[in-house]
C-alpha cells in the first residue's frame, strides 16, 4: 500500500496511548447514528456499507450512505458471520465493516500494538467485499448479504469519468485526447506526499508518480495504450512519466513539474521509442522505450546520425521498459562508443556484436545479463577482438568482459594477458575457477565481484589489486608458494570486499 505521507503521526498521536485514544475517536466519528438503518427482519436482504481508509480521510462519505447496519429482529435473535471477512456483527445485531489498524514503529510494521516501541504513525484500513450474516429468530434463519464498498475508490472513479466526459470524449483524435488527459494531473497541485492516482485526486495534489498513475488510468478508459515510463535524471533519479502508443508512434506525457496549478505539461513524440541527446558528432541514445524484442538500433533518428549509446545513472538503456526482455540487439556501424551499464539485466539476450567503429566501451556493461554467452566483435574493429566469445582489447593484453552466461566452468587466462579489466567477471554465473597468468600486472575494480567464482589461482607475484575485486564473495584464493612472503600482506579473510576469503598456497604447473 502506498502510504502517501506520515502526517498521521501528528493527527493520531506519536505514542501508543494517545494513538489508541485517537483511533477510537476516528472510528466513532465514522460510525454516526445518522446512518443507522433498522428493518424488522422477515426475509433475506442485501445491504451496502461504505468505508474510507483513514489515509483518505479527506474523502467524506455522504450522509445518505450507510456506514453500519442494525438488524431488528423484533425479539432477541442470534447473529453470526457465515461467509466472508469484511464485517463483524455484535450480539445485539449491529453489523460493522471490519477494519485493521496498521502501526509503524520506525522500520517495523505491525497490526498489533507494540507498547515498548515508539509509534511513528498508523492508519486504519477496511476489508472490501461481500460477507453474509445470518440472523436466527424463532428457529428460523435469515441471511443479510453485506457489500462493503470503498467510497474513496468510488469517488475517484466518478471524478475520472466526469473529467473524461467533459474534456476528453469530445476530442477528434486520440492524440488530442491524450493531450487533454495529460492536462488533468497538471490542473492539480504538486506534492511529494501523494504518489498514486487516488491520493492525488482526493487531495488535489501529488507527485510525478501520482500524475503518471492518473494519465495511465485515464488512457485505459478511452482505449489508448499507455504505461509508466522511467524518466530519472541527475536532479530526480526516481522521476516517472507516462508513455502512450498511438498508431505505432510513441508519445511521452509529462505532467510532473513542480509548482501551483495549472502546472506546465507536455506531450511529445519519442521517435521510434528512443530517448536521445546530442554531442558534437551526432545523437546518443540513452533509453529505449519501444516494444520490439528483436531490436535493430537505427543508424539515424530524425535524419541525425546515431554515434553512441549510454545509460543515465543506474538505469540501463534497455532495462527500464519492455526492452528488458529483448532476445537480440543489433547495433549500427555508426556507433563509436558504448557507455556504462548499457546491456545490464537483459536476461534473454544470448549474444551481442560490437560494431566496427566502436572505440570505447564503458564499465559494468553486461552484468546480470545471465544468459549472455557470446560477446562478438566485427572483424573490421581496430580496438577490440573476440576470442572464444570473450571480449579483449585488440592486442589481447586486457580481458575486458567475460560473458556472464558463457557455459564453461573454468577460465585460463591467455599468456599475453597483462590486465583484468574493471568488472570483467562481474556477475558471471557459470565460471567457477580462474587461473591468472603470471604476466598479469593489474586486476581492475570489482573484477570478480558478485559472481559464482569459487576458486582463483594466481601464478606469479601479486599484481596491483583494484577496489572490491572480491565483492560479496566466499572464495578460495591460491597464490604460489614461491611468492608467499609477497602475498602475505593481502591474506585477510575479508580483503577487497570479500565476505570470506580462504587464502591458500599452490604450485603452478606452468
Amino acid at each position: 500500500m502506498n502510504l502517501g505521507s506520515i502526517k498521521y503521526k501528528n493527527k493520531f498521536g506519536s505514542n501508543f496511548e494517545e494513538g489508541q485514544k485517537n483511533t477510537k475517536t476516528f472510528l466513532r466519528k465514522n460510525e454516526k447514528i445518522k446512518n443507522e438503518s433498522i428493518m424488522l427482519i422477515s426475509s433475506n436482504i442485501e445491504v451496502n456499507l461504505y468505508v474510507v481508509d483513514s489515509l483518505y480521510e479527506k474523502c467524506k462519505i455522504p450522509s445518505d450512505k450507510k456506514t453500519f447496519y442494525k438488524i431488528d429482529s423484533g425479539i432477541k435473535g442470534t447473529y453470526k458471520v457465515t461467509s466472508g471477512y469484511t464485517v463483524t456483527v455484535s450480539p445485539d445485531g449491529y453489523i460493522y465493516p471490519r477494519n485493521t489498524t496498521v502501526y509503524h514503529y520506525g522500520d517495523i510494521i505491525s497490526v498489533t500494538p507494540m507498547p515498548d516501541k515508539e509509534l511513528t504513525f498508523f492508519y486504519v484500513v477496511y476489508s472490501i467485499g461481500k460477507s453474509v450474516v445470518s440472523a436466527t429468530v424463532d428457529s428460523k434463519t435469515y441471511e443479510i448479504t453485506v457489500n462493503v464498498i470503498d467510497y474513496a475508490a468510488e469517488y475517484v472513479e466518478e471524478k475520472m469519468n466526469s473529467y473524461i466526459k467533459t474534456n476528453v470524449t469530445n476530442k477528434k483524435t486520440q492524440l488530442d485526447k491524450l493531450k487533454s488527459i495529460t492536462a488533468y494531473p497538471a490542473s492539480l497541485g504538486y506534492s511529494d506526499l501523494y504518489h498514486n492516482y487516488m491520493y492525488m485526486i482526493i487531495y488535489e495534489a501529488g507527485s510525478c508518480w501520482g500524475s503518471t498513475d492518473i494519465i495511465v488510468r485515464l488512457c485505459e478508459k478511452v482505449g489508448i495504450k499507455a504505461r509508466w515510463r522511467y524518466a530519472g535524471n541527475a536532479l530526480s533519479p526516481t522521476h516517472q512519466n507516462a508513455l502512450a502508443i498511438i498508431d505505432g508512434k510513441y508519445y511521452v506525457c509529462e505532467a510532473g513539474y513542480m509548482g501551483k496549478p495549472p502546472r506546465p505539461y507536455d506531450v511529445y513524440e519519442e521517435i521510434l521509442g528512443y530517448a536521445t541527446t546530442t554531442n558534437k558528432k551526432g545523437l546518443v541514445i540513452y533509453q529505449y522505450d519501444g516494444e520490439d524484442l528483436e531490436i535493430n538500433v537505427p543508424s539515424k533518428i530524425d535524419n541525425k546520425t546515431v554515434v553512441g549509446i549510454e545509460s543515465r545513472g543506474d538505469a540501463s538503456v534497455f532495462r527500464v521498459g519492455p526492452g528488458i526482455n529483448a532476445t537480440s540487439i543489433t547495433l549500427p556501424s555508426t556507433i563509436t562508443f558504448i557507455g556504462n551499464m548499457v546491456f545490464c539485466g537483459l536476461i534473454n539476450l544470448k549474444q551481442i556484436t560490437i560494431p566496427e567503429n566502436v572505440e570505447e566501451i564503458g564499465l559494468n556493461v553486461f552484468s546480470e545479463s545471465d544468459n549472455l554467452e557470446k560477446i562478438l566483435v566485427n572483424s573490421k574493429n581496430r580496438n577490440f577482438v573476440s576470442k572464444a566469445d570473450v571480449l579483449y582489447n585488440k592486442n589481447l593484453t586486457t580481458i575486458i568482459y567475460y560473458p556472464p552466461g558463457k557455459k564453461e566452468d573454468k577460465y585460463t587466462g591467455l599468456s599475453t594477458l597483462e590486465k583484468f579489466g574493471n568488472y570483467s567477471f562481474y556477475f558471471t554465473k557459470k565460471v567457477k575457477s580462474i587461473i591468472i597468468p603470471k604476466t598479469v600486472k593489474l586486476i581492475g575494480d570489482y573484477a570478480f565481484g558478485n559472481s559464482c567464482i569459487s576458486e582463483i589461482y594466481f601464478s606469479g607475484e601479486p599484481p596491483v589489486l583494484g577496489n572490491n575485486i572480491f565483492s560479496n564473495l566466499n572464495i578460495s584464493i591460491f597464490y604460489p608458494t614461491s611468492y608467499s612472503d609477497k602475498w602475505k600482506v593481502y591474506s585477510k579473510p575479508t580483503s577487497f570486499g570479500g565476505i570470506d576469503l580462504k587464502w591458500k598456497t599452490w604450485t603452478p604447473t606452468l
